[in-house]
């Protein structure tokens, strides 16, 4: 297994692991969603053709800000 799969089962390990959580209903949908959507931007950037592990870690943390403005800003 490749490291994007590593990457992308460790991102449903922790929905499901959010899934199986007995906090508050509510709660529970929000970070599961947030969680979702953190695995779409994953996806994208690993799917990247010819991108490095260190050029995604790059990418990642340069958008983090604006990528939790935005999922903070929508209605999920």
């Amino acid at each position: 297994m490749g490291i994007k799969e590593e990457i992308l089962k460790k991102c449903d390990k922790k929905i499901e692991t959010m899934e199986k959580s007995e906090c508050p209903q509510w709660a529970k949908d929000r970070v599961i969603k947030e969680r979702q959507v953190s695995k779409k931007i994953i996806e994208l950037v690993c799917g990247i053709q010819g991108i490095t592990v260190d050029t995604a870690i790059h990418i990642l943390s340069e958008a983090k800000e604006t990528i939790r403005e935005v999922v903070m800003t929508q209605e999920i």
